[in-house]
């Protein structure tokens, strides 16, 4: 200008095809790069693009109008922004009733649907089902199973959630639950069982409430088979599920249903076994036959940890159990006692894993008689391991001195 040289202005067409640049700049940023680091990208790319224009000024005498190009640029920016936000609630709302809020998360952040997609990989399955809840729904008004129903499922849900598991869906009372889908998890089969044991302590917590509040009791029943299946998202357009399909998932329910047949609350195939072996208490249970398999699966009950982690000693004593709300009363023999429980024989098969007793002890050597509280936790035909919840604070002592002094006299521990 100084010199006479006439300014020139970059021509309309031009200016409308870097304008339509910086708006494809500005969204292709947000797609590649979360929105805070393309947020950066844009202001980068604007403070460029300003240097650009104000070098061609210096230079060559060119004029370009820059608020078109930079309105364009946060344009694409902002409306990618907010188009992200819109896919990934919508994505969210979708996969939720599936998925814990930490895998949402990371699904939102991978943002590859195509990870869901149905594909064959080694994973396991869990189910979970109230034993008589026909009968119970039958003896309350529906408001009160609703709301049974949505209490339990809920806690359910928490647990699964808690051991990196996903909702396959909701039968009623029962619940399918996958481990290793949608991301690897190497302790999936640890995991499914860590879930099986803290449902059990958790619904006797809620049978415990609702006995009170609505005089029901509940038990339930948990089978767990690890094995490769068919997992993703199946359905149709309107609808779909993240499920999964198989041989091996079909096994795992088959489990389940076969726990009040085998005094057990929980069992699990021997291929579950073999990832497990050794981490937790097991007793080998026989074998099942399955539809699809060539031959009898070996399957296993999980003992509950707690119920074996006192010293014991063999008691040869009469044992009195009365069914605590139910007043059914049945006389055993006493196989071995701990400071936690107690072993027994002879117990009639109604007398189900869950059930809440009252026991008292007497003779075998016992110097008085013991009298206590406690759940039946495993049962094999006619034995049955009772894990004490109480202990009336005479007998407590007498317990442990028999237990040290049987201990003492049998210094091997006795299993």
């Amino acid at each position: 200008m100084i010199r006479g040289d006439p300014i020139r202005e970059v021509p309309r067409p031009l200016s409308t095809v870097l304008a339509v640049v910086a708006a494809l700049a500005g969204s292709a940023l947000v797609v590649r790069l979360h929105a805070l680091r393309a947020l950066v990208a844009t202001v980068v790319l604007f403070v460029v693009g300003f240097l650009l224009a104000y070098a061609g000024f210096l230079l060559a005498d060119v004029w370009m109008r820059g608020v078109a190009c930079t309105f364009a640029l946060v344009l694409g920016y902002g409306a990618t922004v907010v188009e992200n936000f819109v896919h990934a609630q919508l994505y969210k709302r979708r996969l939720s009733p599936f998925f814990s809020p930490d895998v949402l998360r990371a699904l939102v952040r991978a943002r590859d649907e195509q990870s869901l997609g149905p594909r064959r990989r080694v994973a396991t399955v869990l189910f979970s089902d109230i034993r008589g809840f026909t009968s119970i729904s039958e003896r309350l008004q529906p408001e009160q199973v609703e709301e049974m129903l949505g209490e339990y499922l809920t806690e359910m849900t928490r647990i699964v959630f808690k051991h990196r598991g996903s909702v396959d869906k909701y039968m009623g009372d029962g619940i399918m639950a996958l481990y290793n889908a949608p991301f690897e998890d190497p302790e999936h089969a640890l995991n499914a069982i860590r879930t099986g044991l803290e449902f059990q302590e958790r619904a006797l917590a809620l049978s415990a409430r609702w006995q009170e509040k609505l005089g029901v009791a509940i038990r339930i029943g948990v089978g767990i088979n690890t094995g490769e299946m068919l997992v993703g998202t199946l359905g149709s357009r309107q609808r779909f599920e993240y499920t999964a399909l198989g041989d091996n998932v079909n096994l795992a329910s088959r489990l389940e249903s076969v726990t009040k047949d085998h005094g057990a609350s929980i069992i699990i195939s021997e291929y579950t076994y073999e990832h497990v072996k050794g981490r937790f208490p097991t007793r080998e249970l026989g074998d099942v036959t399955v539809k699809g398999k060539s031959r009898p699966v070996k399957i296993y009950g999980v003992v509950p940890t707690s119920a074996r982690q006192y010293p014991r000693a063999a008691l040869q004593a009469l044992a009195t159990l009365t069914a605590l709300g139910e007043g059914r009363v049945c006389r055993v023999r006493t196989v071995d006692i701990g400071e936690g429980g107690l072993a027994l024989a002879g117990v009639p098969p109604e007398w189900e894993v869950g059930c809440k007793i009252q026991i008292r002890l007497e003779g075998g050597g016992l110097p008085r008689r013991i009298v206590a509280e406690g759940t039946i936790v495993s049962r094999r035909g006619e034995a049955a391991g009772v894990q004490f919840t109480s202990l009336d604070e005479d007998s407590a002592p007498v317990v442990a001195d028999y237990v040290t002094r049987g201990r003492e006299a049998t210094p091997e521990d006795q299993d």
